[in-house]
């Protein structure tokens, strides 16, 4: 089974685990994802789980034990290193207002971006905040199962522009700017990628 995104799925609905509770023997299913697991996906002992830790590790077996707060899992299948893009592509976007990062970051982790950057410039209308960046981070994960993929794009904490494109060297690096021509073609193999997305109205001059 193939997602929209091109990543090979599970026939089964994939469930978050935190690493911590994974053993050579079996794995946890807590909070969130076990009242969903439990009260929307009504699962029942003995049926078979899967979830992804955001390492890029799939795990799967039958649920063995479902007590007040937690599922327990027997681990009988695992899977490594499947399901991600051989393109390391990471995004940098000025910070939108309302929830507009949110579906960044959703559409994003859909596609196979590997990384986001927040960034502030001189036109960025909208404060930084950690209840902002939580967020963020729960939109990647919950995208992360919806469409396959193992593991769970890196989210930074919003950055200065200026202090942004210090950490650029190396890397290829792609401006979206309405008024450019055709993008020449380039190979890009597996080289790590940059795409940058300005503020309302642009990135000034330098």
């Amino acid at each position: 089974m193939t997602s929209m995104c091109g990543f090979e799925m599970s026939h089964y609905e994939q469930f978050y685990v935190q690493p911590q509770d994974v053993t050579s023997t079996g794995f946890t299913i807590r909070g969130q994802e076990f009242q969903h697991a439990v009260r929307v996906c009504r699962k029942r002992v003995g049926e078979w789980l899967v979830a992804v830790d955001g390492y890029g590790h799939r795990y799967q077996g039958p649920i063995t034990a479902i007590e007040s707060d937690r599922l327990q899992v027997s681990l009988k299948q695992l899977d490594s290193g499947f399901a991600e893009p051989q393109l390391s592509l990471t995004l940098a976007v000025a910070l939108l207002k309302g929830n507009h990062f949110e579906r960044v970051v959703e559409q994003g982790t859909e596609v196979g971006v590997s990384c986001f950057h927040p960034l502030i410039t001189e036109r960025t209308q909208v404060e930084p905040s950690l209840h902002r960046w939580q967020r963020w981070q729960e939109k990647a994960r919950s995208a992360m199962k919806q469409c396959g993929r193992s593991v769970c794009p890196v989210i930074h904490q919003p950055m200065e522009l200026a202090a942004f494109l210090q950490t650029l060297s190396g890397r290829l690096c792609m401006i979206a700017d309405a008024a450019a021509e055709n993008p020449r073609d380039l190979r890009l193999d597996s080289a790590p990628v940059v795409v940058m997305i300005g503020p309302e109205g642009g990135f000034t001059e330098a």
